[in-house]
């Protein structure tokens, strides 16, 4: 768990030489501390880092803002430089700092660097065993509901209360930069790994909230999928969000534009799971699309999958040619034969909403077999 700088700072502040020249820490917040003393060392860094650096090496303008473009590029959270005796930082310097909203400190030349790191790694380190904590507690919360007591007593001792708004959210793909970011938005906020995908429990903020957060880390990046449960008022009902989560998540689409999934916005799937004899569901299917399903087994032919595509292209005998990479002709002649097989319209809107439904009862059921 990163602890603000403006922490940090003050930690130190007052017994130390040491000074904000920037307007302000602009809500950074850092895991580690580091010595860098050359440009080259930074590609080492993991980003989160406070950076210290000794001033042996400044000796012009050119090199600090090497330095820092370097640090912030990198995801640094900050810098603080010695200064030689008599020696000021430009103004310029400053200003750049202010404009890419990267803290920077200066200190004395003399300053015992060695101890402020102690303190800084102790404060560190205090906070990760909270995290770790937190997060054993989230995995309670989310896989052993039952057992209220092993997660409410260190939620409670850390700020996350019984009566508090949650949300989960389950992230998969290249989510690492997607965690740093909503920890330093978003402060009440814990994560964990179940299986492959990061789950988030975001505590004490409204749905429009987290989804416009999530909406600006996540604009633009096809490699990361989200889905957001549904809003809980208590902190026994958070495993009710994290399995809304996971069915919003494992309905995603990797390759659309829309990579976060809201439950509340799952309109017909969400009548589905409300349907709790499997059974009914299974003859619907059968009902409906039984014949097709039969004729593709007995036959090795993928005709049921055509149709899926027909429907999720808007029954758009073009698009969906082109989506399957065939031939608008051969297109046209397998929907011909799927027609024949079930031996009604599929066109018309009772059974056009017979084969939609059927269809996202069979998706449903896939999503739960592979659990």
């Amino acid at each position: 768990m990163a602890v603000e700088l403006q922490e940090l700072y003050e930690a130190v502040q007052s017994s130390y030489d040491i000074k904000l020249r920037t307007k302000s820490c602009y809500g950074k917040s850092v895991d580690w501390v580091h010595m860098v003393e050359e440009t080259e060392f930074i590609p080492l860094l993991h980003g989160g880092e406070l950076a210290l650096n000794s001033g042996i090496n400044h000796h012009s303008d050119a090199w600090l803002i090497e330095m820092i473009q370097k640090l912030n590029e990198k995801g640094v959270g900050g810098l603080i430089l010695s200064v030689r005796d008599n020696s000021d930082i430009s103004q310029e310097i400053i200003d750049y700092c202010d404009t890419l909203r990267f803290p920077f400190f200066t200190t004395a030349w003399k300053t015992p660097y060695v101890e402020i790191m102690r303190i800084f790694s102790g404060i560190l380190l205090k906070n990760n065993e909270v995290e770790t904590t937190l997060t054993a507690a989230l995995k309670n919360a989310i896989l052993y509901p039952e057992n209220n007591e092993v997660y409410r007593v260190p939620f409670e001792k850390n700020g996350f209360f019984e009566n508090m708004v949650y949300h989960i959210a389950v992230v998969g793909g290249e989510f690492s930069h997607v965690e740093k970011k909503i920890k330093l938005q978003m402060k009440r906020c814990i994560t964990c790994m179940v299986d492959e995908e990061l789950v988030i429990l975001l505590a004490g903020y409204q749905k429009d909230e987290v989804l416009d957060e999530l909406n600006k880390i996540c604009k633009n990046k096809k490699n990361v999928c989200v889905g957001l449960g549904s809003t809980v008022n208590r902190m026994k009902e958070i495993h009710v969000s994290f399995q809304n989560a996971m069915l919003a998540y494992k309905l995603t689409n990797p390759n659309s534009d829309c990579t976060i999934m809201d439950y509340e916005k799952l309109g017909v799937y969400k009548i589905i799971m409300g349907v709790k004899a499997q059974n009914v569901c299974d003859a619907f299917v059968e009902e409906v699309l039984g014949k097709l399903i039969e004729y593709d087994r007995n036959n090795k032919v993928p005709l049921l999958q055509v149709l899926e595509a027909y429907f999720e292209n808007e029954c758009s005998i073009v698009q969906t040619a082109d989506a399957l990479y065939i031939h608008v002709n051969t297109m046209k002649y397998k929907l011909a034969k799927i027609k024949e097989i079930l031996g009604y319209d599929i066109l018309c809107n009772e059974n056009r909403t017979r084969i939609m439904l059927a269809l996202y009862i069979m998706k449903l059921k896939k999503i739960k077999e592979l659990g």
